[in-house]
Parts: C-alpha cells; structure tokens; sequence
C-alpha cells in the first residue's frame, strides 16, 4: 500500500467511533492530495487525456483492430466521433491558450492551438460557442449573462 494510504488509515485506529475516524481519514487524505496535485490545473489536457485513454481502450478491447473498428468503438464507448473529441480537445488548446496569453494578437493564438490562420480559428470559436470571436469578446465584456466570464477573465 502507498505510505499515502498508511498515513491516512492511522487516523482510523485512533478514532472513537466511525464518523471520527471518517472524517479523520477524509482529512488526512485531502492533505495529501493537495501537496501531490499539480499547483495548475489545465483544463484543455482533460480532454486531449481522456480522448487518448479511449483510443488507447477502444484500440485494445475485443475483437477488430482496424481502424474503422476502432473509431466505432470510440462512438459506442463515448457517444462521440473521433473527430468532434479532437475538435474539442483543439477548441480547450485554443480556451488555454487566449486565457495565458491575453496581450497577444489572435492570429499567434490561432496559430499556437494549431489552426491554419485565424478565420478557421472563427469557425471553430462559431461552431463550438455559436458566436464570432469578436461578438463572444463584446458579450463576455457587456453583457449580463456572462459575467462568470468576466469574473475569469477570459476572451477569444
């Protein structure tokens, strides 16, 4: 057993009833879970991760290792084509990328999350949120519903 888990169990022979130990084991835990996560969570390698761990999955279960067998089984485990899992794995590079780099000009940003120029960067921004860059930046700066975006700070 990881010594991580060793220390949280010894919480447990301490406690007076079950609750106690419980939450002493849930302390513990907590306490060691927050010195071994990343200090920076990124939002965009959540996706790019669990889409990989589904090819990697649907490559190596059951029968049929071609390539068309392969994206049929990333339909039927996820619900979605290989092709929408990448779309969006790019769209939440490009999400990352307009969050880190503010001051720099779309064009790099598009180029960096690896679209062809900065129009294909818009009809990925237009498809994925329903708005043009420019119209989602002017919203997220006056309009009311959304503020949780200005409260965040973010832009395309």
């Amino acid at each position: 057993m990881p010594p991580v888990l060793d220390e949280a169990f010894e919480g447990l022979d301490f406690a007076g009833d079950a609750a106690e130990g419980w939450v002493a084991f849930c302390q513990r835990l907590q306490a060691a879970w927050s010195t071994a996560r990343p200090d920076i969570w990124h939002p965009a390698a959540r996706i790019s991760d669990w889409s990989t761990a589904l090819t990697t999955r649907a490559a190596l279960s059951g029968a049929g290792r071609s390539l068309r067998s392969i994206e049929r089984k990333i339909k039927r485990f996820s619900g979605q084509t290989q092709r929408s899992l990448a779309f969006y794995s790019t769209f939440e590079r490009l999400h990352e990328l307009s969050r880190r780099s503010a001051e720099q000009p779309l064009a790099g940003i598009a180029a960096d999350a690896g679209y062809s120029d900065q129009s294909h960067m818009g009809r990925a921004v237009r498809r994925a949120t329903g708005f043009s860059p420019a119209r989602l930046n002017k919203a997220i700066e006056t309009e009311e519903p959304f503020w949780c975006y200005r409260l965040l700070g973010e832009r395309f």
